[in-house]
């Protein structure tokens, strides 16, 4: 299966071990499992569930998570700025 859904142009590599044979597929629990961003509009037409995507390496079983960042995009425009936080790195690389 092909990973252009998620890679687009450039090659997917696993984070793990760097292989670059990855199968794509979907996380499933008792039904799909989305993401669903913190503060978007809850009274709306539209949902805020973020479809995902996964890829697991052939070589090591990393499994590589991924969202559709066309409809995270959209939902961040209805949002005001000043609803909008965004997680900033820490010094050195240090772990939160």
């Amino acid at each position: 299966m092909s990973c252009a859904s998620v890679s687009g142009s450039f090659t997917v590599i696993c984070p793990a071990c760097h292989h670059d044979v990855l199968v794509e597929g979907r996380v499933r629990g008792a039904g799909p499992v989305y993401f669903v961003p913190k503060k978007t509009k809850f009274w709306t037409l539209k949902d805020s569930f973020i479809q995902t995507t996964a890829l697991i390496c052939t070589r090591c079983g990393a499994i590589s998570w991924y969202g559709d960042t066309a409809k995270l995009t959209v939902l961040r425009a209805q949002v005001t700025p000043t609803e909008v936080t965004e997680i900033a790195p820490t010094e050195k690389g240090s772990p939160v």
